[in-house]
């Protein structure tokens, strides 16, 4: 079971999941629905994810987005190891 997380200040975070699942996938990686998160930030020089005022922490956006894929992926291991992986 694969998923991504990108951070930091980088315009194409979801090329960037593409390449890393499609990679995972390659390699054996079961790649369940919603399994990439980002978060961008403000566009151009700034400060990341976790840097002290950077409000990545606080974003809405990211939080349900990376709630969502926590969720999907524990689902999806939990069926798998109950056998009712399809």
């Amino acid at each position: 079971m694969g998923g991504c997380l990108i951070t930091g200040r980088e315009n194409g975070a979801k090329h960037c999941g593409m390449n890393i699942l499609y990679s995972l996938q390659h390699l054996g990686f079961a790649i369940p629905p919603q399994a990439d998160v980002c978060w961008v930030g403000e566009a151009g020089p700034g400060l990341s994810y976790l840097d002290p005022g950077s409000g990545g922490s606080e974003n809405d956006f990211t939080n349900r987005d990376t709630t969502f894929m926590t969720w999907i992926l524990i689902t999806t291991l939990t069926n798998q190891e109950q056998g009712s992986w399809s």
